[in-house]
């Protein structure tokens, strides 16, 4: 991941229109379920569930929502720099303890 680099940006009471309703009551869970398609772009995290957007043109309808909290997804900050040609070749990715701090009041920083 890049240094410094916040993998989402936190929008809070805030929704939009369209999306694929997740009935998921663990806002992590939803989290996982966006990295793990690779085409979500953003979620709605609600206390009954979230709604996963496929599609940016999704977020230009976005809203007021009391209670509601508008996760944006910068897959930018899960690239990793190039494998070099010496030794085995390794990933970092998002775990899923990562994904906690977010809702301890701060954006999760790669």
């Amino acid at each position: 991941m890049l240094i410094g680099c916040s993998l989402w940006t936190r929008k809070p009471n805030t929704a939009a229109g369209n999306g694929a309703f997740y009935g998921w009551y663990s806002p992590s869970d939803c989290m996982t379920a966006c990295l793990t398609s690779t085409n979500c772009v953003a979620f709605d995290g609600a206390p009954v569930g979230c709604v996963l957007h496929f599609n940016m043109d999704d977020l230009a309808t976005s809203y007021h929502a009391t209670g509601v909290t508008q996760f944006l997804l910068n897959r930018y900050c899960l690239h990793t720099k190039p494998p070099t040609t010496e030794g085995p070749r390794t990933t970092t990715t998002a775990s899923t303890s990562m994904l906690s701090e977010v809702f301890a009041g701060s954006d999760l920083h790669c």
